[in-house]
């Protein structure tokens, strides 16, 4: 049996856990959803459609950025519950290559 257990809070707070030094904020406007613009650092698009989970970039490019980031944002948090990180995480060489790639687009 598959289970699936999400839980998310909207908070107003700044945004602390974001890893700002490494990683652009993502913008959209007004939210994800078809027609909303945004972009992502040089990254600049429109949202056509949105199905989560089935997109070819997803697992080719994005899937592993994510998980990038959030390993950072986690860095982040960590110290404020034990003072340390006790192990920080360490991008794979393919995000290396992936970030290299899309830092040196034209940003429009």
């Amino acid at each position: 049996m598959a289970v699936l257990n999400v839980h998310e809070r909207i908070l107003r707070a700044d945004d602390r856990l974001w890893p700002h030094g490494s990683w652009p904020a993502m913008r959209l406007d007004p939210c994800l959803s078809v027609g909303a613009k945004g972009g992502h650092g040089p990254i600049r698009y429109t949202v056509s459609a949105y199905e989560p989970g089935v997109r070819v970039s997803w697992p080719l490019v994005f899937r592993w950025l994510h998980d990038a980031l959030a390993e950072d944002a986690l860095d982040r948090a960590e110290p404020a519950c034990s003072g340390t990180v006790a192990r920080p995480a360490r991008w794979s060489p393919y995000v290396r290559l992936l970030r290299g790639v899309i830092t040196r687009l034209p940003r429009r």
